[in-house]
């Protein structure tokens, strides 16, 4: 690792911006002017808002449910908005009428149905709006393969993911996603992969590509019309330095002085990478669309 004190002074006032906040103080709970002004994840997952909402409303009252896995990925993949999300109410069994009406009536009323625009959905070949596209093509095709999909109890991880990212309209980032919530629960709490398992995104892989002092590079794909070049890409490196950073001295000091009770597992450790990129590129002026924080 070349230099891990930015990562570290990242993660320490990110931390205490949480601290602050849910003990009530007022704002501004930091004099960065980035961290101030704009949306941040948490270090840890668990302590994200919708995390929360999905942990105290679904996951721990429906943790012996066998089909737990398909609600997060209504939560997750569906809209990954709280108020959204508690309209709905517990998705298990599926009623795709419900679905749609709910967030048909939302829009008609002026009222967010997903949390970002990341989370917008393309399907193609196929038109129609977000909830009929989300409800017909992506989420009952699944309910209908859900024995075939449910967790094998204390399984790893990784095969769990291998079997989900497999499905058509999952993919490997939303089975990660549902991975992430499901194994605080009986399903993959004892997987041997508990700690070490994680999937990177490209704002993980620059993150890391940034504490590690790589070059920014070009990466190209091939389609149906040629090669082309596609700008805001890192080089690729093992990821497997991600946890190698979880484990690393500096990291488990950091735990103290973040008063974790936990060392971060693999997984918040590439969230952290992802926030830590994006916090980089603002400062340097990389990123053009910005989330402000209000």
């Amino acid at each position: 690792m070349k230099n891990l004190e930015p990562l570290r002074i990242f993660m320490v006032e990110r931390e205490r911006i949480r601290v602050k906040k849910e003990a009530g103080e007022p704002r501004p709970w930091t004099e960065d002017m980035i961290l101030q002004h704009h949306f941040f994840c948490n270090l840890r997952r668990e302590d994200d808002k919708v995390s929360k909402w999905i942990k105290i409303n679904w996951r721990d009252p429906h943790e012996n449910d066998p089909d737990l896995w398909f609600a997060l990925l209504v939560a997750r993949r569906g809209t990954n908005h709280t108020e959204t999300l508690e309209e709905l109410g517990y998705p298990v069994p599926w009623d795709p009428s419900k679905f749609k009406t709910i967030l048909r009536d939302r829009k008609a009323r002026g009222e967010k149905t997903l949390n970002t625009q990341a989370y917008q959905l393309v399907v193609p070949g196929h038109k129609g709006t977000q909830s009929q596209l989300l409800a017909d093509i992506v989420l009952s095709p699944i309910w209908e393969q859900r024995i075939n999909l449910r967790p094998v109890e204390n399984e790893a991880l990784a095969s769990y993911h291998a079997r989900l990212s497999k499905t058509k309209n999952i993919g490997p980032w939303f089975s990660s996603q549902i991975i992430a919530d499901l194994k605080y629960t009986k399903w993959l709490r004892g997987a041997r992969d508990w700690w070490t398992f994680v999937v990177p995104g490209p704002g993980s892989v620059r993150g890391l590509n940034r504490v590690n002092g790589l070059p920014w590079l070009t990466s190209m794909s091939t389609t149906k019309q040629g090669t082309r070049s596609k700008g805001g890409f890192w080089r690729m490196i093992d990821m497997t330095l991600a946890e190698q950073l979880q484990w690393a001295n500096e990291v488990n000091q950091l735990r103290q002085e973040l008063k974790l009770e936990k060392v971060l597992d693999a997984q918040d450790m590439q969230g952290c990478l992802c926030e830590f990129n994006r916090y980089e590129a603002i400062r340097l002026g990389e990123l053009r669309k910005l989330r402000y924080y209000y």
